[in-house]
């Protein structure tokens, strides 16, 4: 099971890995040393948080229910114009 870390331990290690330029190896020392009362995350997590920091704009990652939200507020958006827009066509014809 992957661990997951806090939006705060993710910044750390996002910050530390930049702090050591992008050498993850460094970066787990550097966090150790940083922060000694924190468990402390595999040099991957440091390469890791940065890519998907990178592409997604975001520490939480994408899952499938993400997906299933955005489809369903999508198609509740698009219903809403339609039906605004009908309803508008409908009263301008009226007049």
């Amino acid at each position: 099971m992957p661990r997951v870390f806090s939006n705060e331990e993710y910044t750390d290690i996002h910050f530390v890995y930049g702090f050591c330029d992008g050498n993850a190896r460094a970066a787990v020392r550097e966090y150790q040393r940083r922060f000694p009362n924190r468990r402390v995350p595999d040099s991957s997590v440091f390469s890791n948080t940065h890519l998907q920091l990178r592409n997604l704009g975001s520490f939480r990652p994408m899952n499938e229910y993400d997906d299933v939200r955005s489809a369903l507020r999508h198609r509740r958006r698009s219903e809403r114009i339609l039906y605004l827009r009908q309803n508008s066509w409908i009263q301008s014809n009226m007049r």
